[in-house]
């Protein structure tokens, strides 16, 4: 291994020299910033001669200028944190600080970018922290806040934290340098001052991100808003500015959009503003958007679906449907189900949880098995299923007992009661007074009122009426008086009569090979109950 103490002996002799002889800055090449002798060296200066300056010297213009921005200017960018941190304790005044800044920054495109904020790390920061100094933090004779961030930290401001800025400057006015702000720095603002509630400081703050690269501004914006998960609590109407202002800069670059760009915003940075994500803008980044891309839009809205009120997740839907139906020719393509390996998967790939709001029959256009997707369906497009007469369902007992135990075994009410709901309502619209399958027909029925009969004893007359005279009006049929041993034995008038009605219109509806069973339950019904009366 070759000994590095000679070169390093050289670069420090090489710069000890031409600090001595300023007239060589003509001749000298500044070294590669990377290079470690470079950084050593420096170090060494700073032992050597910047150690013995003394007061007055580093007090001086003129002195601390020749010095930083002439004889070792193009050394700096080769600053090690040590020596940086040495430098913070010299006692420089504020305005040859100043000039030690002014050629740091002069330096600045020559320093690798994961240095840079060592500048300020460790030299601008420890040195307005100071309280030693007849001016800490270099506040006198500045005119406002954007004057003192521009003279104290230039460029370097960038590497600091809003708080930062606040603890060296106790007089510091984030709302008076709004300006000279970072973006980071103008969400860390967004998140402290309020703005989360009020849209004029939020309009304020997008007239500072539309300045220069808005795009970039507002990426950086957005992610340090959402740094390490964090959700901020908008107001509704400020939620929707944030989103509409960040749409306007973001939407003219949908088309040069990668699907990292697509999946670095849907579900990172724009994840809080999602549920102000109207269908318009949906339609807008969908519009010529391949189906990868699409892909991965959709899994990000899914995942704000739940904030969404009903109304908007309906309408995002027929968005989603819109393009589906526009891509048809090649949405089922080999490119559009990588990685999609069932009809259930696609479902999930191309609507996500807006799927439930969908119909069984817009899906069916799609070309999906009915068998694949049914786990996949919501209880009111499982009863659109079943009863649609292309699906084969209702003369298929199999398949209508899996639909029926995953609804009825669920624990909890909604399900079984939003696909009755649905189911009553088809068979009510399309006039079926009769599942014609009897097999079907007795696994809806018999299924159904096992999964009714511990809430029976619950059960007023409005529920027995809308369960017997609608929800199952179309598989009454089946009733037998075996049946009827679910029907509580406490049961009022009102509510047997609801029974005994239901099972007497559904008798008028049925062909008398239909109807032995029901009349079988009616006479089973009267002699269970023969206090309560016949009624008519």
């Amino acid at each position: 291994m070759v000994n590095p103490i000679p070169k390093m002996y050289k670069i420090g002799v090489s710069l000890l020299e031409f600090c001595v002889k300023p007239k060589l800055l003509f001749q000298f090449q500044a070294p590669n910033n990377s290079n470690p002798f470079s950084s050593h060296a420096l170090e060494a200066l700073g032992e050597v001669r910047i150690a013995n300056f003394s007061q007055a010297e580093l007090q001086n213009d003129t002195f601390v200028s020749s010095w930083f921005q002439t004889r070792i200017r193009p050394f700096l960018a080769s600053s090690s944190p040590n020596f940086l941190f040495c430098l913070s304790s010299k006692n420089f005044s504020c305005h040859t600080y100043r000039i030690v800044i002014q050629a740091f920054i002069s330096q600045k495109a020559s320093i690798d970018r994961e240095r840079q904020p060592a500048v300020f790390t460790h030299f601008i920061k420890p040195f307005l922290s100071r309280n030693d100094s007849s001016d800490p933090g270099c506040v006198s004779f500045i005119n406002g806040s954007e004057e003192w961030l521009k003279v104290n930290l230039g460029s370097f401001s960038e590497f600091a934290s809003l708080q930062d800025l606040q603890a060296l400057n106790a007089n510091f006015s984030s709302a008076g340098s709004l300006s000279v702000l970072t973006p980071s720095q103008v969400a860390q603002l967004t998140l402290s001052s309020g703005a989360l509630n009020d849209t004029d400081q939020i309009d304020r703050v997008f007239e500072r991100l539309e300045e220069g690269d808005a795009l970039e501004n507002v990426k950086e914006f957005l992610t340090e808003l959402t740094e390490s998960g964090k959700v901020p609590d908008f107001q509704p109407v400020v939620r929707d500015r944030v989103m509409n202002r960040t749409f306007a800069i973001i939407s003219p670059h949908f088309q040069t959009f990668s699907k990292d760009d697509w999946f670095y915003w849907f579900h990172l940075i724009l994840t809080p503003l999602l549920p102000s994500f109207s269908p318009m803008m949906l339609k807008n980044a969908t519009a010529n958007i391949n189906c990868t891309n699409y892909h991965v839009v959709v899994s990000g809205m899914a995942k704000a679906s739940p904030a969404l009120p009903l109304q908007r997740q309906k309408e995002i839907t027929e968005v989603l449907l819109d393009y589906l139906k526009n891509s048809a020719s090649v949405i089922n393509e080999p490119v559009c189900r990588q990685g999609i390996q069932s009809d259930a998967e696609w479902l999930e790939a191309n609507l996500g949880s807006f799927s439930q709001y969908t119909t069984y029959p817009e899906l069916k256009i799609f070309n999906l098995s009915a068998v694949a997707v049914v786990d996949s369906l919501s209880p009111k497009q499982k009863a659109e299923l079943i009863l649609d007469p292309d699906s084969g369902f209702l003369e298929n007992e199999t398949l209508v007992t899996k639909v029926l135990t995953n609804l009825t075994e669920s624990t909890e009410d909604e399900p079984l009661d939003d696909f009755f709901q649905a189911f009553g309502n088809i068979t009510k619209q399309r006039n079926i007074t009769l599942i014609k399958n009897p097999g079907v027909r007795d696994t809806i029925l018999n299924l159904t009122l096992t999964a009714l009969a511990p809430k029976l004893n619950e059960f007023g007359p409005e529920d027995f009426e809308l369960w017997f005279q609608v929800n199952l009006f179309s598989v009454m049929a089946s009733l037998h008086p075996g049946s009827l041993v679910v029907i509580p034995s406490n049961i009022s008038c009102a509510s047997y009569a609801a029974i005994l009605t239901a099972l007497r219109q559904n008798l008028k509806s049925l062909e008398l090979q239909d109807s032995q069973s029901l009349r079988s339950s009616i006479m089973s019904l009267k002699e269970t109950f023969p206090l309560q009366g016949d009624f008519g």
